[in-house]
């Protein structure tokens, strides 16, 4: 049945006139054409008995500057559309919507087309379209309409966009010879930056329950409760350093790339480059709360990743929201492994750049996580 003949008998039968019944026609042919009713209209308030013709006309202008605006450049299948939605728009919300459509999913699967994925590779690894470099999370966003063999394929083209590149330059320190001057760089910690250049890429985000769950579900491991306030995009918590260890090997074997833990002194050159500070954006408490989630504004739980501001190399929650595992394990006691960042129950204190914290391996805490380290030739 049509759509006008469909609108015209339940019009009828409720007692809707002939202009009405037009009018309904009208509106329907216009959401038929450009298949975002649901971003657009409220259909139950548009076909309630008491609404106003005016109205009725304002919701037909209303999508027809829609359609307009949507369409100004390109008229594309409504995959291509949704696609160019997903590509325009930077905000988690909307694209998540632009993938909503049942025509951009494989039939009756719920998932992705093929067809689909294609076209999202092509335009993102085109220059033009430089939103997936600045919103790298969108595959966490998409994991509800992905398969498993989907996710490593979006994997292997993007997961290099997660990552950051920190170059540590190399510090000649040259003491005078003055004893004096010894003892004060030693007390400085100024003779472990006697290295040689140093390059590295560290990920943007501390890995999430998306991406841990993900992994899990290939791999046939139980999958983890999220902790927090936003599903998915919260760092993982309740793994232990083997687990961690694990996930970066699996991934290695995956993408061909190697990933590891970093140790505790990559971590704290990504974290402020040796500078002298308190925290990596300076000494100064109040802007904290910028940067940090800790014990003074967590509402005692973790939050999704990337919220707060970065660093100066881009990276985030580079203090607080969780305890970060290191690769390396405490100089005195190799039971133990070393921790590094504080987490959502931290004070202030426990999240400066030098604070080390830690722990045996087999420990899993709801505010212990990690994040990866990229390996480069």
């Amino acid at each position: 049945m049509s759509n006008e003949l469909y609108i015209y008998v339940n019009a009828k039968h409720v007692g809707f006139t002939s202009k009405e019944i037009e009018l309904f026609t009208r509106l329907i042919n216009i959401l038929e054409e450009i298949k975002n009713s649901r971003t657009v209209f409220d259909l139950d308030m548009i076909f309630n008995r008491y609404e106003l013709e005016k109205d009725l006309k304002l919701n037909i202008e209303m999508s027809t500057h829609f359609k307009k605006k949507t369409n100004k450049k390109i008229k594309v299948r409504l995959a291509e559309v949704s696609i160019e939605k997903l590509f325009r728009l930077k905000d988690q919300v909307s694209w998540s919507d632009a993938f909503r459509d049942e025509k951009l999913l494989a039939n009756g699967e719920g998932i992705l087309s093929d067809q689909s994925l294609d076209r999202i590779i092509e335009r993102a690894t085109n220059s033009k379209y430089t939103e997936i470099r600045s919103n790298p999370l969108w595959i966490e966003i998409l994991s509800e309409y992905i398969n498993d063999e989907q996710y490593l394929i979006l994997l292997k083209a993007f997961y290099l966009y997660r990552f950051e590149t920190i170059l540590i330059k190399k510090i000649n320190w040259k003491p005078l010879g003055d004893i004096r001057d010894m003892i004060r760089l030693a007390k400085n910690n100024k003779y472990r930056y006697q290295i040689a250049d140093k390059v590295f890429q560290l990920g943007k985000y501390q890995v999430t329950f998306s991406e841990y769950n993900r992994y899990c579900r290939i791999e046939g491991l139980p999958l983890l409760k999220v902790f927090g306030s936003e599903v998915g995009l919260n760092p993982v918590t309740n793994v232990n350093w083997n687990d961690a260890v694990l996930y970066s090997k699996w991934l290695s074997k995956v993408l061909g790339v190697k990933y590891k833990l970093p140790t505790s002194y990559e971590w704290y050159l990504a974290c402020n480059n040796r500078n002298d500070l308190l925290w990596h954006f300076g000494n100064d408490e109040n802007e904290l709360n910028n940067y940090a989630w800790y014990d003074y504004n967590s509402d005692g739980r973790t939050h999704a990743v990337g919220e707060k501001s970065p660093n100066q190399f881009g990276l985030y929650d580079m203090h607080g929201n969780i305890w970060e595992w290191c690769e390396d394990e405490h100089s005195e006691n190799n039971v133990y492994q070393i921790l590094r960042g504080g987490s959502w129950e931290s004070t202030s204190s426990n999240l400066y750049s030098r604070t080390k914290y830690e722990l045996t391996a087999l420990n899993k805490s709801n505010n212990v996580g990690f994040r990866l380290l990229r390996t480069l030739p």
